[in-house]
């Protein structure tokens, strides 16, 4: 008889912290309500970079982008005999979990989506079952920001949107990707469906003598906002807050992707019907991501096993979605770093909002704890079940995706102030002081959009050098650990 909880993680991509019905009543989310109501949901979490591809492996390895060696887009760890730590998947299958993967990982570089690097195969690190969706031609294909739908199940609609998407720019984020479509219907014969399908399936599959794992993982809400009808109509696009437009180009610590920059100006040309229908489709997505989970939360409750199911609900990243002038994420700023995080079940507080300095690192550590398990000392997280110890989150990003090595940015956070520092161009050019370097601070508090750099005011020099302190002492004690090959156990 099993004894561990059950682990149920499910997951968006580039879902605003913001865009959920308990924090603005326009996007209906009452599934994702009613997890944060038997939880806890993180306020203040963040990301460890705001792109995909280290974000998720920062995730779901327990280690920050530097430590691993994946710091863009255009980096993974291809063979997972090379990863410094195995996966949360790999540890809890090794703990006897039956582990199911259904969706988006961003572990492997599907073949001529980046750079046409080829993954050898689609990836399992840790799931005994992958779902992960069949593309024209026949080859599975780790999903990314483009592909939607299954093409063996439902062949038209996969081909129509691919077509669609060619209008859209790079990673659908183009003017047409932001401007975004209504689709016929509810959503069902859409890859966030097919996916929740399988993942029910496998579930009632499951061995009942052995606790279980079960990943989903959406594409949803990330551009292309192409939005399914039936839940378009359940958005007030009037109830949505219009984004800030107004650029802050000498202030911004990163520019602006060529594409998402274009799409910002024409959106910002819009009028303000067109605007608001285009952000009405991206609430669209998130409470259609919603109603999937809400099924799997549905079942779970049905077969008896919800006290016994430790459940997850979190995001890569934010969205810009005009804030600053700016679409995307490949920013520290908030719309981009911060990500929702949602815990419930066993030994979780209810209906409790934690304002603790929670980073997406902590999750290894926090469901090592829910299973049973030992955490490794080197890891720099900290369970999100105990009493903080942490007094900010640290992020970092390096690039804007798939652009070369640059000087990274670092950010360390707190509830109130917000320290981000680091160079512009490449590490020649900061090294030989080329530009002037980044250093902002916001006291969010009081400047929530981030809109008055506070840096060089004497009145913040006393707050401006513990903030740098902290950020030092954080770099020094993690950057310390990773990356190890001597197998040297860590104290």
């Amino acid at each position: 008889m099993k004894s561990s909880p059950n682990v149920l993680i499910l997951m968006t991509d580039q879902h605003r912290w913001d865009y959920l019905s308990c924090v603005i009543p326009g996007v209906p989310t009452p599934n994702l309500d009613r997890l944060a109501a038997r939880g806890a949901r993180f306020s203040e979490a963040v990301c460890s970079c705001p792109m995909c591809i280290p974000s998720r492996y920062s995730a779901f390895t327990g280690l920050y982008p530097s430590q691993l060696g994946v710091r863009n887009n255009s980096q993974t760890i291809q063979n997972p005999s090379e990863s410094p730590v195995p996966t949360l998947f790999e540890r809890l299958q090794g703990a006897g979990y039956h582990t199911i993967g259904a969706g988006k990982t961003h572990w492997t570089l599907p073949g001529g989506e980046f750079s046409g690097l080829q993954a050898p195969a689609p990836s399992t690190r840790g799931f005994e079952r992958r779902f992960i969706g069949r593309m024209p031609g026949g080859h599975d294909s780790e999903p990314g920001a483009l592909h939607y739908g299954d093409a063996a199940e439902y062949p038209q609609r996969m081909l129509e949107i691919r077509e669609w998407n060619v209008e859209c720019g790079w990673g659908g984020e183009g003017v047409e990707g932001y401007r975004g479509r209504t689709l016929p219907g509810d959503g069902s014969d859409l890859r966030e469906a097919w996916l929740t399908d399988k993942m029910l399936q496998a579930l009632d599959e499951a061995p009942a003598d052995r606790p279980w794992l079960g990943y989903l993982s959406f594409d949803a809400p990330h551009a292309p906002l192409f939005a399914p009808g039936a839940w378009m109509e359940k958005i007030d696009p009037g109830a949505l807050p219009l984004p800030d437009l107004s650029a802050l180009a000498d202030e911004d610590h990163f520019p602006p992707l060529r594409h998402t920059l274009e799409a910002a100006r024409a959106w910002a040309a819009m009028p303000e019907r067109e605007q608001r229908l285009s952000l009405a489709r991206y609430a669209a997505l998130c409470a259609y991501s919603d109603h999937q989970f809400g099924r799997v939360l549905d079942w779970l409750d049905q077969s008896g096993q919800r006290e016994n199911t430790v459940v997850v609900f979190l995001s890569d990243h934010g969205e810009s979605l005009g804030d600053r002038g700016r679409f995307s994420k490949y920013s520290l700023y908030e719309e981009s770093v911060r990500v929702p995080l949602i815990l419930a079940g066993p030994g979780v507080p209810e209906g409790q909002v934690d304002v603790r300095p929670a980073n997406l690192i902590d999750l290894v550590p926090t469901l090592l704890q829910v299973c049973g398990g030992d955490c490794p000392a080197e890891l720099p997280g900290e369970s999100l079940l105990r009493p903080p110890v942490r007094k900010g989150a640290f992020a970092e990003m390096h690039g804007n995706g798939m652009s070369p090595q640059p000087a990274p940015l670092w950010m360390w956070r707190t509830p109130e102030w917000k320290l981000v520092t680091g160079g512009r161009g490449s590490w020649r050019d900061q090294r030989e002081q080329r530009h002037p370097p980044v250093r902002e601070l916001y006291h969010l508090a009081t400047d929530p959009g981030e809109r008055i750099n506070r840096y060089a005011d004497p009145a913040c020099a006393g707050i401006r050098g513990e903030l740098q302190e902290a950020l030092l002492d954080h770099l020094q004690s993690t950057l310390a650990v990773w990356p190890r090959r001597d197998g040297a156990p860590v104290d």
